[in-house]
């Protein structure tokens, strides 16, 4: 594909991976409210599951599905982390806590690319395993944290 074709696939599905993400934030989160531990253990496998389908991927509508997901999985997980971080601390501590997790973002924005980029010059599927590999004992985690939810109520 031409570059300015891939410039304006690239541009319309990340538009289409925002709105995904949108929509898990609006129609799942505050219209259903789900728990924010049910939203990190759907948020998990689906950035786990759109790095996986990348990773795979060899057609443009197959990748853009894949982008979509992580969307999706954005819209879930960060709103969650967000509401569980400032709720497993005190008081005193959350101004600290909301502090630090709004960082996080930042941060990822920052070394991602370093990460990603230096790992895309070595095989440009590497960066998709790295998230994969991410995603495995935070799964496991995710999990653990739904049954320990599910113990307390």
């Amino acid at each position: 594909m031409s570059p300015a074709a891939a410039a304006r696939a690239l541009g319309l599905t990340m538009m289409a991976a925002a709105v995904t993400s949108l929509f898990g934030q609006i129609v799942v989160v505050q219209w259903l409210r789900a728990p924010a531990t049910l939203l990190i253990a759907l948020a998990v496998p689906a950035l786990g599951g759109g790095a996986l389908i990348l990773w795979l991927a060899d057609q443009q509508w197959v990748m853009s599905f894949a982008v979509l997901l992580v969307g999706l999985g954005l819209g879930f997980g960060m709103p969650a982390i967000m509401s569980l971080a400032s709720l497993r601390v005190s008081s005193e501590e959350q101004g600290r806590v909301a502090g630090l997790a709004s960082a996080c973002p930042a941060l990822g924005f920052i070394l991602g690319p370093l990460v990603g980029t230096g790992l895309y010059t070595l095989d440009h599927r590497w960066p998709y395993l790295l998230v994969m590999s991410l995603m495995v004992p935070l799964a496991g985690l995710a999990w653990r944290l739904v049954r320990s939810a599910a113990d307390s109520a």
